[in-house]
């Protein structure tokens, strides 16, 4: 049980779960019995220096995080993500492997992006939205939309 784990000495943790809100969920619980919720980054990534990550976060191999980006809590951005300059993503949102975001995206919380979703620059994607693998964005999305069709944009 996680007591008998903290009464022999762990409390650093990360939380290796996709769904944002569940994750947030869980590190509220680990948090009130005393852990302490760590990021995970993989070597390989590139990380500008003017970037902030917050607690929590996951930051898979070979990906590129550019200048003035904020990743807020509990994000899992996954291998082969590039997110250009001046970004900012919502606690506990998910990017799967291959996404590629353009300069001056906002991302609500709880997003979540399917494998090689490209985002076009200056786009506002709301929070709880969701889009499918191999979707391009070039228009915003709001709070709770699910993309659903290269044709229709919605």
């Amino acid at each position: 049980s996680l007591d008998l784990l903290y009464k022999r000495g762990l409390r650093k943790i990360h939380i290796c779960v996709g769904d944002g809100k569940m994750k947030s969920e869980i590190a509220k619980d680990l948090k009130s019995r005393g852990f302490e919720i760590i990021s995970i980054i993989a070597p390989s990534a590139i990380i500008s220096k003017t970037a902030k990550l917050e607690k929590g976060v996951f930051i898979g191999s070979r990906v590129y995080i550019g200048r003035e980006v904020n990743i807020k809590e509990l994000c899992q951005i996954n291998h082969l993500v590039s997110i250009a300059h001046h970004c900012e993503v919502g606690t506990g949102s998910f990017f799967a492997d291959g996404c590629r975001i353009g300069g001056s995206v906002r991302f609500g919380d709880y997003v979540n992006l399917g494998i090689g979703v490209v985002i076009n620059r200056d786009i506002n994607i709301g929070s709880g939205a969701s889009v499918p693998s191999g979707i391009t964005i070039i228009n915003d999305l709001q709070d709770g939309e699910t993309y659903k069709s290269r044709k229709t944009n919605k």
